[in-house]
């Protein structure tokens, strides 16, 4: 297997703090920073993490080939159907904040979103550098605990209809939910025998969602609303 992506060099851990809430405060700095200093397209790319996909993908022998060679150009697009949400909507939004679940593990969440900004699948931004981006729009955050497991993040993006508004683009094929065990059975048993026998490989990937790059001009269409995990002001996620 491929290791995970890694973060840009500039992201690494910063020497000289000792809780996640402190240092995940530094990335939000330094986040702060790198907008100002390079605008939205340039910063959502400086903080990402290596791309899974491999470049040479557009090889690849199988009808997805090409597909996966535009995402990995140019990342998943997010096409909204409704206009861009006004002001007042996005206010309404932010003063509503996350799902309760989402305060009562503020310590989990420091912990998570500080791994995520590592490994380049997040950013975090304050609320107030953030709202006049073209797009921008918010969902609420939530948490579920699990019994005997570690609690499980939940990006709620029904609650403000960012799923209902948002156009489905992908392949219907792509996404294939239900009747696993019978569609198994099937491809086993009309698998050519000259090739011999069939073999069944189970894997987990971890974070698998946040390994597809998603188009610049769509990241902020994304936003969540964070609790304040690192001071008074609201803190979005991308």
């Amino acid at each position: 297997m491929r290791p995970p992506p890694q973060p840009h060099a500039r992201i690494l851990d910063i020497p000289g703090t000792s809780s996640s809430k402190e240092l995940l405060g530094k990335y939000v700095d330094m986040a702060v920073s790198t907008l100002s200093s390079y605008g939205w397209h340039r910063t959502c790319l400086k903080l990402r993490g290596r791309s899974d996909i491999p470049t040479k993908i557009d090889r690849l022998e199988h009808p997805a080939g090409p597909r996966l060679n535009r995402i990995r150009k140019n990342g998943v697009p997010v096409v909204m159907q409704s206009d861009p949400w006004t002001p007042a909507q996005l206010k309404a939004c932010r003063d509503r904040g996350p799902h309760k679940s989402a305060h009562e593990h503020h310590d989990f969440l420091c912990d998570e979103f500080l791994d995520f900004v590592r490994k380049g699948f997040w950013m975090v931004l304050p609320y107030s550098k953030v709202e006049h981006i073209p797009g921008f729009r918010l969902s609420p955050l939530g948490v579920v605990p699990q019994d005997g497991r570690r609690p499980r993040v939940i990006v709620d993006y029904s609650f403000w209809g960012v799923n209902d508004d948002t156009l489905p683009l992908s392949e219907a094929a792509s996404m294939q939910f239900g009747r696993t065990i019978r569609r198994l059975q099937q491809n086993v048993a009309s698998a050519n025998p000259k090739y011999g026998p069939t073999y069944l490989y189970k894997i987990d990937i971890s974070d698998g969602f946040y390994r597809v790059p998603v188009a610049t001009s769509g990241v902020a269409k994304l936003g969540v609303v964070l609790p304040p995990l690192t001071g008074t002001e609201p803190l979005v996620a991308f």
